[in-house]
């Protein structure tokens, strides 16, 4: 049987599924630096190592890695993300004893700044030596293409989705919507990291544009993790918009994510900078109108424009507040968009 070491940065519960699957059709030794903070529950359907690793800030040093890797006698090496420390040491190794190396990544953009530029060199080398790499939709194959890679070495897995509503999801989301007072409201919702990338502000002020123009049944709930100095930051930029019906939720759990989608009406994903977004696979699985950026990461090309939510320039306050307008006054499309997002959505699940 094939043996294969598979690195990845984190034991993520939205990964196991795929994990799972391999370690039952071949003989995987999966390696990470750390178990995700989300995780809650690990599985015994799967062999994992964290080698012994060493912190530098962010930067993780997996020092035990290639002890574990020569060791192993491994016949195929996957790696995911180029930018890790653990997947060019995998890289290293798998040249060093000849053997086929796989780059798993989601990457459909280059960042452009000074630390960028000086490890774009080893990363180019790392995309176009990989005997093949997996990328999950259209922009990452694009972008590994204009990079000199044949297509015929690329291999599309989109990412899939693990959200399910269940009936205590529905029971809770029916009381926080009596707890909040949403009756006859258009609850939007933006779900994940509050951070400034998220364009979290330019939501807002989208929000504040609409109730300014008469859309007083209108409530935004902002459900994510955020830390104490941007949050001081929203909600003066909510007590400047004359906003109140704004709802900071904070960190929510991988479980109540499906009670904030059960309650939302429409799902925002107005991100500056993303490399997929897998809000969008988990609003479009429940049967939710999604509005994202054309930065809103590489799961953006699963919104078809017009037929199950829009998409707008990242950053456009005017273009952003048009597409919400559209969805809030409109139940039917709203409706209509819903069975949309669960159609297309099938084929990623």
């Amino acid at each position: 049987m094939l043996k294969i070491a598979f690195i990845h940065n984190y034991y993520i519960h939205y990964r196991l599924p795929l994990f799972e699957l391999l370690s039952r059709k071949y003989d995987v030794t999966f390696f990470f630096d750390a178990i995700h903070p989300y995780v809650t529950k690990i599985s015994h359907k799967i062999i994992f190592k964290i080698p012994f690793n060493v912190c530098i800030g962010i930067v993780v040093i997996p020092l035990l890695l290639w002890y574990h890797l020569v060791k192993g006698k491994f016949n195929l090496f996957i790696a995911g993300d180029a930018l890790n420390i653990s997947t060019i040491m995998t890289f290293i190794i798998a040249k060093l004893l000849m053997k086929p190396f796989i780059l798993w990544e989601e990457r459909w953009f280059w960042i452009k700044n000074m630390k960028a530029s000086l490890i774009w060199p080893l990363i180019r080398l790392i995309s176009l030596k990989s005997h093949a790499l997996v990328v999950p939709g259209r922009k990452a194959k694009e972008f590994y293409i204009k990079l000199g890679i044949k297509e015929e070495k690329i291999f599309t897995a989109p990412n899939a989705s693990l959200i399910s509503i269940s009936k205590s999801h529905r029971i809770k989301a029916k009381e926080l919507r009596k707890k909040l007072n949403l009756k006859n409201k258009v609850v939007i919702l933006y779900l994940g990291r509050v951070i400034k990338l998220k364009g979290v502000e330019i939501l807002l002020r989208a929000v504040a544009k609409i109730c300014s123009e008469g859309f007083n049944n209108v409530y935004l709930i902002i459900a994510g993790d955020v830390d104490d100095p941007y949050r001081v930051r929203l909600n003066r930029l909510c007590k400047e918009l004359g906003l109140n019906n704004v709802y900071f939720a904070g960190f929510v759990s991988e479980d109540d994510k499906a009670v904030y989608l059960q309650l939302a009406d429409i799902v925002t994903y107005p991100s500056i900078c993303e490399v997929w977004g897998l809000v969008i696979n988990e609003a479009m699985s429940v049967g939710k109108p999604v509005i994202s950026t054309t930065s809103g990461g590489g799961a953006c090309e699963l919104i078809k424009n017009g037929i199950n939510g829009y998409i707008v320039p990242p950053g456009d306050v005017d273009a952003l507040s048009k597409a919400l307008k559209k969805l809030i006054q409109d139940s039917c499309l709203r409706r209509r968009f819903g069975r949309a997002s669960k159609k297309i959505i099938e084929h990623y699940l």
